[in-house]
């Protein structure tokens, strides 16, 4: 499969003073049917730690002034999907975040020693 060609501009170093810098952090993703791997070209740093996390090595990076600003990584197409946002009820809602609420929280007394250890000497 050929890779999906990068912008030949580098249009997030030349964004305007008033610009939406997050709306130039595109992400591309091209497969099709013959390949069992997909072109993700990214500029945005988290989805490419993520991928690196996940021990993919980037197959090309470009680079402005020495510093990396997009990446264009081979994943397998099986990572890729689409879903529609989870829907809730508010009721539904209100009871996931009380959950989650009590998962963050230690248990009661968990870090809270009472005893001192003894003297040396």
């Amino acid at each position: 499969m050929t890779p999906a060609p990068a912008p030949a501009d580098n249009h997030l170093a030349e964004a305007s003073p008033g610009s939406d810098r997050l709306a130039e952090l595109e992400t591309i993703c091209r497969y099709d049917r013959a390949g069992d791997t997909a072109s993700v070209f990214t500029c945005e740093r988290g989805l490419a730690a993520t991928l690196r996390r996940r021990g993919l090595k980037p197959t090309r990076e470009n680079r402005r002034r020495g510093r990396v600003e997009s990446w264009l990584f081979e994943v397998p197409k099986s990572w890729i999907s689409v879903r529609p946002p989870r829907r809730m009820s508010e009721s539904s809602r209100r009871a996931l975040a009380e959950r989650v609420s009590l998962l963050r929280k230690p248990p009661h007394g968990a870090g809270i020693t009472t005893e001192t250890a003894p003297e040396k000497g």
